[in-house]
């Protein structure tokens, strides 16, 4: 009988403790948006255009920190550079774009210009008449070349045609 009394009365502490945590931590006030003031806000950033009058951007990839690759829906593909602030086109695949399909998806090669491998394979996923395909490019000159087809007649779609 003690036992359940002490037990009991752990219970009801516990409960008790609960339900006074629950009450205080709803009772905080927490700021509105009035309560904000605009020096109280951080400006760490700052907004600057790097590419203008692109067809649909769709996916990116960075080769290092210097270079941003990336895809423009109806099939193009380039790279900016972000020291020269150069865009330079590297490649325009072959590639059905209906609705939501196209050129959809890019990754460089975790071992892109590695010294030992000495790869410059890109990635892509798209869309061509057949369905959807997984390739790989060899990055050469600043030209995307040798396409080898690594998954093919993927179902396609014309919304939602996955690639990412």
């Amino acid at each position: 009988m003690k036992k359940s009394l002490i037990v009991i009365g752990i219970i009801l502490s516990f409960i008790l403790l609960l339900i006074i945590s629950f009450f205080s931590f709803f009772n905080k006030q927490l700021p509105t948006p009035q309560d904000i003031k605009p020096q109280d806000l951080k400006q760490e950033y700052e907004m600057e255009i790097l590419v203008q009058d692109l067809d649909t951007p769709w996916a990116i990839d960075f080769i290092y920190s210097k270079q941003a690759i990336f895809t423009e829906r109806g099939g193009k593909v380039s790279i900016y550079d972000f020291n020269s602030k150069e865009l330079i086109e590297i490649g325009d695949i072959d590639i059905s774009e209906v609705s939501e399909s196209g050129l959809l998806g890019i990754a460089v090669d975790p071992d892109f210009a590695n010294d030992l491998t000495n790869n410059f394979y890109v990635y892509v996923y798209y869309t061509y008449e057949n369905g959807n395909r997984v390739s790989r490019f060899h990055l050469e000159n600043e030209q995307l070349c040798c396409e080898e087809i690594l998954l093919d007649n993927i179902p396609s779609a014309q919304f939602h045609d996955g690639g990412r």
